[in-house]
C-alpha cells in the first residue's frame, strides 16, 4: 500500500518544473504521485507527461486549460500514466484504508462541492488556485499544493497517508 503520496499541480506544460517536482517528491519518499491538473496541451502537454513517468505509479486530472484531453489520454496511457479524467478516485488497492482520495482540478465548482457531498471523508487534492490550502469540510480534508507555473514559491506537497502529515515542498529552479 502507498502511504507517501507527493502531490503536484498546474504544471502548464513546462516540462523542466515537472521533472524537478517529480525528483523532489521522489527524493521525499513518495511512492506515488497525483497531478492535479493543467497539465498543458499540445507539444507541451506531451513533454509534461513524459516528465511525469518514472519509477513510481502516476494518477492525474485534467483542469480548465488542457484543451486537448482526448488526443493526450491515449499518449499518457501509452506512456503507463493513469489518466482519472476530470476527476477520480485513487484505487482502494494502492491507498488501502486510508482514503478515498479524490482528485480534481478545482475549476468546476459544482463538481467539487459534489464530490465533497458525496465523499463522507478522506481526501481531495485540487490545483487551479496556485496557493497552497488545508482545510476541512463535510469531513473531507481539502489539499492544493500550490502551483508550479506562476507561483512564487513554486510547491508541491507530499502527504502522508498513514497519518495525514502534509509538507509542502518548494521546488527551485
Amino acid at each position: 500500500m502507498i502511504r507517501k503520496l507527493g502531490v503536484m499541480s498546474d504544471t502548464h506544460g513546462r516540462p523542466e518544473i515537472a521533472a524537478t517536482a517529480v525528483q523532489r517528491l521522489i527524493d521525499a519518499g513518495a511512492k506515488a504521485i497525483a497531478h492535479c491538473g493543467d497539465v498543458g496541451t499540445g507539444h507541451e502537454g506531451r513533454s509534461v507527461l513524459d516528465a511525469l513517468v518514472g519509477p513510481v505509479p502516476v494518477w492525474f486530472v485534467w483542469g480548465n486549460t488542457d484543451y486537448d484531453g482526448k488526443e493526450l489520454e491515449a499518449y499518457a496511457q501509452a506512456l503507463g500514466l493513469h489518466c482519472l479524467s476530470h476527476w477520480g478516485r485513487l484505487p482502494e488497492d494502492v491507498i488501502g484504508d486510508d482514503g478515498p482520495v479524490a482528485l480534481h482540478h478545482g475549476h468546476d465548482f459544482r463538481l467539487y462541492d459534489r464530490i465533497i457531498a458525496e465523499q463522507g471523508g478522506g481526501y481531495l487534492l485540487s490545483g487551479h488556485t496556485h496557493v497552497p490550502h488545508d482545510g476541512m469540510e463535510n469531513g473531507v480534508r481539502l489539499l492544493n499544493p500550490g502551483a508550479l507555473h506562476r507561483a512564487r514559491p513554486k510547491t508541491a506537497a507530499m502527504l502522508n497517508l498513514a497519518d495525514g502529515d502534509w509538507d509542502l515542498l518548494e521546488i527551485a529552479m
